[in-house]
């Protein structure tokens, strides 16, 4: 890729199209001043998007570029709000994969019992007994590790989102990743990823399954 690319995400643009294309999901171009391209996929009564966004880091030598003296990290990542019915945290990460530029907050670490997988992974969350559960399920636990890369997984409320209705409150399934990910199986896996993850809140009784868009704001309604 060519430093013209670099600046303007013309390649990931034109490559995310391609994908949004084979999903048949929404591609928005919003031009780099105002984020860059998204990609929109709607997946039961949810809207997972992707786009990319950029931290300043201060004294921080594991990013990818320097300004003055901050450093910069680039990522990747999906993101899916839900509204929220009972309270709950997690984040996953692999043991010795995860980016130093990332900032782990909140919750407890969690052993499930497999000593493969508590070896190779590391789970904060703020319930101990949900969480065992949840990663209990082949399916959900082989997902993740199968998906994960050297990203985080995270569920956390949304902070700053107004809603149209009292005692109602958000939360989101979230991934984020350093750096720019143009593999189309990879991003299409780690949509599923993010809606199966959807499901099981909704299993274990911490997500509703009513729309986001009938009891939140939109940036723009606000």
């Amino acid at each position: 890729m060519g430093l013209f690319s670099k600046l303007t995400g013309k390649d990931r643009a034109e490559s995310w199209k391609l994908l949004s294309e084979e999903m048949g999901a929404q591609f928005i171009d919003r031009g780099m001043l105002k984020g860059g391209p998204k990609v929109v996929v709607t997946y039961k009564n949810w809207e997972i998007e992707m786009d990319m966004y950029t931290e300043n880091n201060h004294n921080d030598h594991d990013n990818r570029n320097r300004i003055g003296n901050d450093t910069v990290t680039h990522y990747t990542r999906i993101v899916a709000p839900f509204v929220k019915k009972s309270d709950y945290s997690l984040n996953i990460h692999r043991e010795s994969g995860i980016s130093k530029a990332m900032k782990i907050f909140g919750g407890q670490d969690i052993e499930i019992g497999n000593p493969e997988f508590d070896k190779n992974y590391k789970i904060k969350s703020n319930d101990e007994d949900k969480t065992i559960a949840l990663f209990k399920n082949e399916k959900f636990s082989n997902i993740i590790t199968g998906n994960i890369g050297n990203g985080l997984l995270e569920i956390e409320d949304i902070k700053g989102l107004f809603t149209k209705k009292d005692n109602v409150t958000m939360s989101k399934v979230s991934y984020k990743v350093v750096g720019e990910i143009l593999d189309h199986e990879w991003l299409k896996s780690l949509f599923m990823m993010i809606g199966y993850t959807l499901d099981q809140m909704v299993e274990i009784g911490k997500a509703s399954e009513k729309p986001v868009s009938e009891l939140a704001y939109s940036h723009d309604d606000k």
